[in-house]
């Protein structure tokens, strides 16, 4: 399979590879070379994995986020997620899992892959109950599904998720307030939620 961004030895005016200080081939700075040269942040992707300066999956998961919000290349972008589902690194840790599928439900949506953005969405779901995690962090997962049978034109479907993303949200808030924890960010995904809601019904 060919997955474009890799191996890309000159961009442009950018310098060889001997001209890259491995103080500038991290996560963070690279991220910061996107906003401006997305190209460029790619090559010093393919520069840290000549050099394996970072990890597999890390490079693979900001080629995915580059492809996808920098450079509107969804497909691509799909592809890299999967790719990055596949890092043993990846597979063993809940939150890394879930944070990727729901990247990944962002660019079938875009992509109009609607049947596996679903696939993806309810395996946010599977995970959190293998990990034995509170089931209310499932939210997100409904949101995502909420979101996909929207775009496909299917507002009774979506509704239901949505009304599912909301009980969850309210029952987290719930819990943590009752143990003392912050519930700021909670609280504005619960608005969010509405505001979605809202939206979808006019």
């Amino acid at each position: 399979m060919f997955l474009p961004g890799k191996n890309i030895k000159q961009v442009g005016n950018t310098p060889a590879y001997d001209d890259i200080p491995d103080s500038l081939l991290t996560v963070g700075e690279i991220r910061k070379t996107v906003l401006s040269d997305p190209d460029k942040a790619l090559y010093m992707l393919d520069v840290a994995e000549e050099r394996k300066l970072l990890p597999t999956y890390q490079i693979n998961w900001t080629r995915a986020q580059i492809y996808g919000s920098a450079k509107n290349m969804e497909r691509v972008a799909v592809k890299w997620g999967k790719l990055v589902l596949e890092d043993d690194s990846v597979r063993n840790n809940t939150q890394y899992y879930f944070n990727m599928c729901k990247n990944l439900v962002e660019s079938m949506i875009a992509t109009g892959e609607y049947e596996e953005a679903i696939r993806y969405a309810r395996s946010m779901i599977d995970v959190i109950d293998r990990a034995g995690k509170q089931k209310d962090n499932n939210h997100n997962s409904y949101w995502a599904i909420a979101r996909v049978y929207r775009a496909m034109g299917n507002p009774e479907e979506a509704y239901k998720a949505m009304e599912e993303a909301l009980q969850f949200c309210r029952q987290q808030i719930e819990r943590k307030r009752g143990m003392g924890q912050p519930v700021v960010s909670n609280e504005m995904k619960l608005y969010l939620y509405y505001q979605n809601l809202s939206e979808w019904l006019f």
